[in-house]
């Protein structure tokens, strides 16, 4: 049993894709990942990082 979540490790699953920040530095899981797992706003999730900051996009009028 996983001590932080207190389910089964095979309950447990991974999902690689592309996420964004919006204005105020909450991460924006794309809808099609939102509707396939039925997440609703205020859901709690665990998330993992790993990889590299690529490139910054938008306007940047600060």
């Amino acid at each position: 049993m996983n001590d932080f979540t207190g389910k089964k490790k095979e309950d447990l699953f991974s999902l690689n894709f592309i996420a964004s920040l919006d204005d105020r530095g909450r991460i924006v899981i794309p809808a099609s990942i939102r509707n396939r797992f039925n997440l609703k706003f205020n859901s709690n999730v665990i998330l993992e990082f790993r990889g590299k900051y690529i490139e910054k996009r938008g306007d940047e009028s600060e």
